[in-house]
C-alpha cells in the first residue's frame, strides 16, 4: 500500500471546511486508490481533543503547546518527530498543510532530496488582512507571505481548490511544479427522488413550511466574508413581493444579530444533508476580495446536490461561472440587481425530479475519483523513478 505523511498546523480535531477537505480527501485516497495517510499535527491544546472521532481511523500524532512561552520548544519537538518519521519510513508523498512549514520542507529535502513534497493550499493568506486588518495581522501577513514564497522552492506539487488559486500560486514561483485542483467533494450519500421527497416533507413540516411556501436557507457561520446581512436583505426584498416565504439560518456559530421572521437551527453534519432538501433557495453571497475570488466554499456542492437555486455574486470566480453556465441560480452583479420575479419564476417552472438528476451530474464532476487520479498516478510514476535510480523495490 502506498503511504502519505501529512504534516499540518491546521485544526484537525474540529469540524470545519479545511478539516472536511483533509478528512474527505484522506478517506478517498484510502478507499478509492489504496493510498493510506498518517498525520502529524502541531496545534494549540485548546484545539486538541483526544476524544474526537474525526480522523479516528488514521494514525495521528499530535504535538500541542499550552501557552505562548511553550510554542518554540514544542515546535522544535514537532520538527524532531518529523525527522524521525522521514528517516525511519519511506513515504511515497509528504503533504504540508498549514503555516510555518518552510523549514520543515527544507529539512525533509536535506534528509531525502528525492522526497515528493506537496503543499496543500486551501486559500490565500491575504484573508488575514482583508476582513480584519490591524498592525499585528499585517505583520503576520508579511511574515507568512515570505515563508510561503520560500516554501514553494522545496515543493514538487501543490493542491489547490480553484483554477484562480492555481494561477495565483503558479505565478508566485519560478520553479516548474504541478498543480492539482482538488476541492472538497461531497461525502458518498446514496439518495434517490423518493428519499429526497421524504426528507423534504419531513423537514418542511418540522419548520412549519407549507407546500406552497418558498424556503430560503443560509448555511454557515457568522464570519464577515459570509455576508449574512446581505442574504437577509435579499430575502426581505423577496418577502415583500411574495409573502409566503420563510428564511432558515443553519449555523453552529452564535448569530449576534437577530432578524425578524427567521428560523434559527443548528444541525450535525449528517442532518444537514437531509435538511437542505427542505429548501428552495440557498445563499452563497460573497464580497469583492481576493479571499473570495480564489475560494471554493464546501457548501456550494451541498446546495447543488440539494436542488437549491443558488443566489451568489461574481466574486466566487470559478463557482459563479458554473452557476451561470449550468443555470442553477442567480448571480447578482450589483446590490440592486436582485429580481424577485425572476427567482419566483425559476422555482415554480422547473421539473424537480429531472433537475435533481442534473444536479447529481454536476456534483459528480468533483468526485475524488476524478480529481485525485492524476495525483495518484504521479505518486506511482515518482515511485518507479526512485526504483529505477536505486535499482531496488520500494
Amino acid at each position: 500500500m502506498k503511504h502519505i505523511l501529512l504534516i499540518t498546523t491546521r485544526s484537525i480535531y474540529r469540524r470545519s471546511g479545511e478539516q472536511r477537505l483533509i478528512q474527505n480527501r484522506a478517506d478517498a485516497l484510502r478507499e478509492l486508490y489504496g493510498v493510506d495517510t498518517s498525520f502529524i499535527a502541531f496545534t494549540d491544546k485548546k484545539k486538541f481533543n483526544d476524544k474526537s472521532t474525526l480522523l479516528r481511523d488514521f494514525e495521528v500524532e499530535t504535538i500541542y503547546f499550552e501557552n505562548f512561552f511553550d510554542i518554540i520548544s514544542k515546535y522544535l519537538f514537532f520538527i524532531k518527530r518529523i525527522k524521525v518519521k522521514v528517516k525511519t519510513k519511506k513515504y511515497d508523498c509528504i503533504i504540508l498543510s498549514g503555516f510555518f512549514l518552510t523549514n520543515i520542507a527544507k529539512t525533509i529535502k536535506k534528509i531525502d532530496k528525492n522526497a515528493f513534497i506537496v503543499a496543500d493550499i486551501h486559500g490565500t493568506i491575504k484573508e488575514l488582512i482583508e476582513f480584519n486588518p490591524g498592525f499585528k495581522r499585517s505583520l503576520l501577513y508579511l511574515m507568512l507571505s515570505n515563508y510561503e514564497k520560500k516554501m514553494l522552492r522545496y515543493v514538487d506539487d501543490i493542491f489547490v481548490v480553484t483554477n484562480e488559486l492555481k494561477q495565483m500560486y503558479l505565478n508566485k514561483t519560478k520553479k516548474e511544479i504541478s498543480a492539482h485542483i482538488i476541492p472538497c467533494a461531497l461525502e458518498n450519500k446514496d439518495y434517490n427522488y423518493k428519499q429526497v421527497m421524504k426528507y423534504r416533507k419531513k423537514w418542511r413540516a418540522e419548520f412549519g413550511v407549507s407546500d406552497n411556501e418558498i424556503l430560503f436557507i443560509y448555511s454557515g457561520g457568522n464570519s464577515p466574508w459570509q455576508s449574512i446581512d446581505e442574504a437577509y436583505n435579499i430575502f426581505s426584498v423577496f418577502k415583500k413581493k411574495y409573502s409566503e416565504s420563510k428564511f432558515l439560518i443553519m449555523s453552529n456559530s452564535a448569530i449576534d444579530v437577530k432578524y425578524e421572521d427567521v428560523i434559527y437551527r443548528s444541525f450535525s453534519a449528517d442532518k444537514v444533508f437531509e435538511v437542505l432538501f427542505a429548501g428552495d433557495v440557498g445563499f452563497l453571497i460573497r464580497s469583492n476580495s481576493l479571499t473570495n475570488k480564489v475560494a471554493f466554499p464546501n457548501k456550494y456542492l451541498e446546495y447543488v446536490r440539494a436542488n437549491l437555486e443558488i443566489i451568489s455574486t461574481p466574486y466566487l470566480s470559478d463557482i459563479s461561472k458554473e452557476i451561470k453556465n449550468e443555470n442553477i441560480g442567480m448571480i447578482l452583479d450589483k446590490e440592486d440587481s436582485f429580481n424577485p420575479e425572476e427567482l419566483f419564476f425559476k422555482i415554480n417552472h422547473r421539473e424537480y425530479k429531472n433537475e435533481l438528476k442534473r444536479r447529481r451530474k454536476i456534483c459528480d464532476k468533483y468526485n475524488f475519483n476524478k480529481t485525485l487520479s492524476n495525483f495518484v498516478q504521479e505518486i506511482k510514476t515518482k515511485n518507479k523513478e526512485k526504483q529505477d535510480e536505486t535499482g531496488t523495490n520500494m
